[in-house]
């Protein structure tokens, strides 16, 4: 019961770092074409996501 909790969390926690590092590529990514200057992606402060 105990071994099927510890591999639930360590799911949980998996895919919220998972999660935060999609949203940080995709950041990163916007920020870029921000850099190179084309309209419509405003530099994005990390924190909105």
């Amino acid at each position: 019961m105990s071994h099927a909790r510890t591999v639930y969390r360590l799911t949980k926690l998996g895919s919220k770092a998972l999660k935060e590092l999609v949203c940080l590529s995709a950041w990163s990514e916007a920020n870029t074409l921000a850099i190179r200057g084309y309209p419509g992606f405003p530099n994005i402060p990390i924190h909105s996501f």
